[in-house]
């Protein structure tokens, strides 16, 4: 997660279990998508903020399932946006 705050484009990244609960995540507030968006949605939970802005046009969110020994522990999911392009 460290290494992925240093990209400017970047909006989160954020592994939950298999029960969608946030294990680790970073949200970066200096970006200005990002910053409106969890002060519109502040009552919101994360899921829900989250789940709203991956929708807008400029933002593209990746998912990838954590998988071990066949078993499924969670999700990374990672979003950023295109507005810098």
């Amino acid at each position: 997660m460290k290494q992925s705050s240093m990209r400017r484009d970047l909006l989160y990244s954020i592994i939950v279990n298999e029960q969608r609960e946030p294990v680790v995540s970073y949200l970066n507030q200096q970006n200005p998508t990002i910053a409106t968006a969890l002060s519109q949605l502040e009552q919101d939970k994360l899921e829900s903020k989250l789940e709203k802005l991956s929708q807008q046009p400029q933002v593209r969110e990746i998912r990838q399932p954590i998988i071990s020994s066949g078993k499924s522990l969670g999700e990374v999911r990672i979003a950023y946006t295109l507005e810098s392009l």
